[in-house]
């Protein structure tokens, strides 16, 4: 044939046609060998080109370890026989293989195994199949991939002979598997997780009772045939020129797949840049699987909505000329491969309109925030945790919703980031500016439990959640809100309080690699795991300007790293872990963001962690100061009310003047887990107020958001952000401030400067019932001044309406002091004092 072929002139290449499988070693052997003969024959008589085709011509570098993956002669091994995983049943072993009975329905069978794991390495599956019976099957292959879609690819005949044959499943990139049931075609990158993989059977011919078994199923990765890729870069969109605080972008795809493209040891790609003043940076870039959020009967949901793609993000902290590239090292089998992309010159302007310029703790005055060029920032908000909180379900209806408005957690659940979307304006009408969000495993947290949906445990995110925070993030500048990210809550690393330990992936009984929670804080794998969470957070929404502050933990002496070393001695423990992990954590920020956020961690008892609060790197104050604390643990000024757990807060456990950082607090409200409408109503009302009056660098904290929501006590906000719009209290020497009173049944608190002072008075009770009424004149006080016969205005606030009504000129006595006429309080009202 190929002698006289020679004459043949449209003939370009041979082709052997083998197709079936060798079905053991020494078949094998001899199929390589007829491949070697023909070769040589060709090649000596012809010189055109042979093709081979088959899987078994060459070896694989990437083998099970004992030859096997599934052998049977332990049993089953976890395979259950039936189509589907509804119908599945533990399966049938006999002589060392899996029987798979044939006689369901028109004789059909089929059996799977859970997977659930990363198989990027894996090209084929072989295994050994034989039919029972008369006639013979038809066999196919199938498998599931992280979103549950299935897929399928013809394997062939398996006559009813007595003799075994040998099957193969292609899981290479351009495998025959088809799918069903969907329209994303397979390319390979499904690999990366593999829940399912399954057999089906349909018997053919014959009368008798059929069964297919299955035995020896062997995974092959790496074949040698197959030459080095080459790594390539091709970008699709590319930012140009920028405003100030707008991010440079470039979306593009590598032409080699990556294994785990959310690990930089498997996928390893920055951008490199050079700015003003020889500036050299690398930041990274991050994989991103879309998904849309679209309502699905009433339920906010995240579908998924193409492939997969890389995206390079980054705000520039200065303006000017820069340039930048794409730079990629990507691991295959087991060696690097390397490119970088063309550079790209592009100019920074001026910011335009609407831009949310990052904060910093203030330089001339670190007890308050400013943002980076200069202005004083005063954060006024709330916390928004999450959509949902069933702890508040209680008080929201005593709050009595209104028709057609959400009425419970699961209400404002199905809303999802249109809850955020809800708030924001909310907020922004009033002036607010501040919201607090977790990520954690019910929001935004990007690891848990791989038997959650959407997650897949450790170093592999979770992309629904990562789009949910995208778009709060997106909603939050579009509103003007800036957020704070709290990276972690508590109850993932605790078995005490909130205790989640028992679902995280970190934990070695879900597959990780700590044997109890203390151990993440302190071990090094456990870090390494964290730094590459820390990278892709800051990789995917560091651009983004309206993530204003990172907060390492929220409630970190509840989680056992704590517990291990302070143990119950809330007033004196301390834990050197924690401390340690803290100023690793803050030291990685330090050196990779380029936006340089404050970064701090947050207690729930403010009288615990003094020792943390010493330290340089936490950049505020963050407690709570529920007023709970003074009625079940005598703590926080008890037996005072409000008013002295926020001072006491303030002057006890974070004054800023000694500390030299800004205080903020992170929950208030009442009781932390139950409370009537009256005592939020009161506090909401007085909280803002008093927070107002005294040296706090900001408004935040309070817990209660649905019931805010559900209560329509947003108004609240806009009082506030009137009464401290304009204040700049940079520079100045404040101090809390309580001038005597007269009237018992009269609250007065605030605080002074040199140069002004701010109070609030309020009915006693009001704070916890704002139906209290002091109603009468509640005379005057006399305050110090330190300025002899100096002049002075008083501006009084009607606190109820939030506006200003009635402004007088005032003048010190030879001893420096003015007398501040409080005039009739019927709930509660406000003063600013002015040096004239």
């Amino acid at each position: 044939v190929v002698a006289r072929a020679r004459a043949a002139h449209g003939l370009a290449r041979w082709r052997i046609g083998l197709t079936q499988s060798a079905n053991a070693p020494i078949e094998i052997e001899r199929l390589r060998a007829l491949i070697s003969d023909l070769a040589a024959l060709v090649d000596g008589g012809d010189g055109r080109p042979l093709l081979v085709f088959h899987p078994q011509a060459g070896d694989y570098g990437h083998v099970d370890a004992k030859g096997v993956w599934f052998d049977f002669d332990q049993g089953a091994q976890g395979w259950r026989t039936g189509l589907t995983p509804l119908d599945g049943l533990g399966g049938g072993v006999s002589a060392g293989s899996l029987r798979v009975p044939l006689d369901v329905g028109a004789g059909i069978g089929g059996a799977f195994v859970m997977a659930d794991a990363n198989v990027f390495n894996l090209d084929r599956i072989e295994f050994d199949a034989r039919c029972d019976g008369g006639g013979g099957a038809t066999v196919y292959a199938w498998c599931t991939d992280d979103r549950h879609r299935w897929y399928q690819q013809r394997l062939g005949d398996v006559a009813a002979n007595d003799r075994w044959q040998c099957l193969g499943i292609d899981f290479s990139d351009a495998a025959p598997f088809t799918p069903s049931g969907h329209a994303q075609p397979w390319d390979g990158s499904q690999r990366r997780r593999i829940r399912l993989i399954g057999v089906m059977a349909f018997a053919y011919g014959g009368s008798a009772a059929k069964s297919l078994r299955i035995d020896r199923v062997r995974r092959l990765g790496w074949p040698a045939l197959v030459g080095d890729p080459t790594l390539a870069i091709s970008e699709s969109a590319v930012s140009g020129d920028v405003a100030r605080w707008r991010p440079f972008a470039c979306d593009f795809a590598l032409s080699v797949a990556a294994a785990n493209p959310y690990d930089p040891d498997s996928a390893d790609v920055v951008g490199e840049l050079e700015g003003p003043d020889g500036v050299r940076l690398r930041h990274p870039a991050y994989w991103s699987e879309p998904h849309r959020l679209e309502m699905v009967d009433g339920v906010e949901r995240a579908l998924g909505d193409g492939t997969g793609a890389w995206h390079w993000r980054f705000t520039a902290p200065k303006s000017g000329a820069w340039r930048w590239r794409i730079v990629a090292r990507l691991k295959w089998r087991d060696r690097w491969l390397e490119t970088a992309g063309a550079w790209h010159d592009a100019t920074v302007a001026a910011a335009g309109d609407g831009a949310l310029v990052p904060i910093r703790t203030a330089l001339a005055d670190p007890r308050w925030f400013e943002t980076v060029d200069g202005a004083f920032w005063y954060p006024l908000g709330l916390n928004l945790r999450s959509p949902g909180d069933t702890r508040q379900d209680g008080v929201v209806a005593r709050a009595g919703p209104r028709p057609g408005e959400p009425a419970n957690t699961a209400d404002f659940e199905k809303l999802g980031t249109r809850a955020y979307e809800r708030w924001f304006t909310r907020m922004q009408a009033t002036g607010a500016d501040f919201a607090r969000v977790w990520m954690c495993p019910w929001w935004c947290g990007l690891e848990w439990r791989r038997d959650w949906d959407g997650f897949a445990g450790v170093g592999v995110y979770n992309q629904a959640a990562a789009a949910r925070l995208d778009r709060v993030l997106e909603l939050a500048g579009q509103h003007g809100v800036r957020v704070q990210l709290e990276l972690q809550n508590h109850g993932m690393y605790s078995t005490r309080v909130d205790a989640q330990w028992a679902d995280n992936p970190y934990s070695r009984r879900r597959g990780g690699m700590c044997g109890d929670a203390g151990d993440f804080f302190v071990q090094e794998d456990a870090w390494a795991a964290h730094e590459k969470r820390l990278r892709y957070t800051l990789a995917r929404w560091g651009w983004a300007t309206p993530a204003a502050m990172w907060v390492l933990s929220s409630e970190i002496e509840f989680t056992e790293g704590w517990f291990r070393e302070a143990g119950f001695d809330e007033d004196n423990g301390r834990s050197r872990i924690i401390e340690a992990w803290l100023k690793r954590s803050a030291a990685w920020f330090a050196a990779n963001d380029p936006l340089a956020r404050p970064v701090s961690v947050h207690f729930s008892h403010p009288w615990t962690g003094a020792k943390v609060w010493e330290m340089p790197e936490m950049k505020w104050g963050y407690s709570n100061a529920y007023t709970g604390f003074q009625d079940e643990m005598k703590r926080l000024g008890a037996p005072g009310g409000l008013d002295a757990a926020l001072e006491h807060y303030l002057v006890r456990h974070f004054p800023p003047w000694k500390h030299q950082r800004p205080t903020l607090i992170g929950e208030w409200g009442g009781h932390w887990d139950q409370n009537s409408h009256a005592r939020l109503a009161g506090e909401w009302h007085a909280g803002l107020w008093i927070q107002a009056v005294l040296p706090y660098s900001g408004n935040t904290g309070f817990w209660w958001w649905l019931w805010v929501d559900a209560a329509d006590r947003w108004s609240e906000l806009g009082g506030v952000a009137r009464f401290v719009r304009g204040f700049d209290p940079r520079g100045a020497d404040w101090r809390p401030s309580r001038p005597k009173l007269s009237h018992a049944d009269v609250v007065l608190i605030g605080m002074r400067s040199p140069r002004e002072h701010r109070y609030y008075a309020h009915a006693r009770g009001f704070d916890r019932d704002p139906a209290a009424r002091f109603g009468r004149d509640a005379g005057s006080v006399e305050i110090p001044t330190g300025e002899p016969d100096s002049g002075w205005t008083i501006e009084r606030w009607d606190c109820q309406k939030g506006e200003a009504i009635a402004t007088t000129v005032v003048a010190a006595d030879a001893k420096g002091h003015i007398i501040l006429p409080l005039a009739e309080i019927v709930h509660d009202a406000a003063w600013i004092v002015r040096r004239n």
